[in-house]
């Protein structure tokens, strides 16, 4: 059975659609429900929401670096971001992960520009598959980097050699 954290269930609540068809609204309403953070949990992690996102207590690590670093995802944005809590038996049904299109928003922030947040990785290897790594890809894009810095180089040289005023 997975296993869900706090952090998580926040990004997941975040994700859930919110305009469907009045049975769809209803599934998602009750997902979110389930997902919800717990006024115990509030209280333990010194969770302090407001219009400008979610802050756990200092002394909770971050997910990424234990640096503190601010995360932006979807809308939320988080300060010491931890995984320290316990986490919890998964509240959702196969069902329900379903109607609420974990895999497919994944997918989305996976292909988009900014591609897949840090945060969300471990979600996408839970409701996707394996994290998104193309070998072949990262290598065209490294070489074509490489021949563009060189080119770069080159064009440098090429326009400091015209810079210079004839001798003659």
């Amino acid at each position: 059975m997975k296993k869900i954290h706090l952090i998580d269930r926040i990004l997941l609540s975040g994700m859930i659609p919110s305009q469907g068809s009045w049975a769809q609204d209803k599934v998602w309403g009750d997902c979110k429900k389930k997902l919800d953070i717990t006024s115990e949990e509030v209280q333990r992690h010194g969770i302090q929401m407001s219009q400008a996102g979610i802050q756990w207590k200092s002394e909770i690590d971050c997910k990424l670096d234990g640096k503190g670093e601010e995360i932006s995802g979807t809308g939320i944005e988080f300060s010491l971001i931890g995984k320290t809590d316990t986490p919890i038996k998964f509240p959702l049904t196969d069902k329900e992960v379903k109607i609420c299109k974990f895999a497919t928003s994944l997918k989305k922030l996976e292909r988009s520009e900014e591609g897949l947040p840090s945060t969300h990785v471990d979600l996408y290897e839970t409701f996707v598959g394996a994290a998104p790594i193309d070998l072949d890809f990262m290598a065209a894009e490294a070489e074509r980097l490489e021949a563009a810095e060189d080119q770069a180089y080159e064009d440098s040289l090429t326009n400091d050699e015209a810079d210079k005023p004839d001798k003659k």
